[in-house]
């Protein structure tokens, strides 16, 4: 199945730029160090932005996930780096209570 309200999903620049590419962020660190040995960086960060939210869209939920502040989807997914390798990812997303939108929480390499 594929996540709810899908065509209305939101990734925040900033978590991207703040984030999944920074390489001080504590909890970001790794996942930066995996985006940019693919060649994203703050320069192209709308890049990975626009990658990702292309994942809710064309790949079905792997698991789903309630919390106390809504429902979590994990979605295993494919982007393309800026070099064309295709990178298979997992991201999570949430609905929150009373929300019409996913919005997205973070994204790592997806194991095989």
């Amino acid at each position: 199945m594929k996540i709810p309200f899908a065509d209305n999903a939101i990734v925040d620049i900033e978590k991207i730029s703040d984030y999944l590419l920074s390489s001080d962020h504590p909890q970001g660190k790794s996942k930066s160090a995996f985006f940019r040995k693919f060649g994203f960086s703050i320069d192209n960060a709308f890049k990975l932005r626009e990658e990702i939210l292309k994942i809710p869209q064309l790949f079905n939920v792997v698991y789903q996930i309630d919390s106390p502040y809504g429902v979590k989807y994990i979605i295993d997914g494919e982007i393309s780096s800026p070099g064309g390798v295709i990178l298979k990812i997992r991201s999570i997303w949430i609905i929150e209570h009373d929300m019409n939108y996913p919005r997205f929480i973070t994204a790592y390499p997806a194991k095989e």
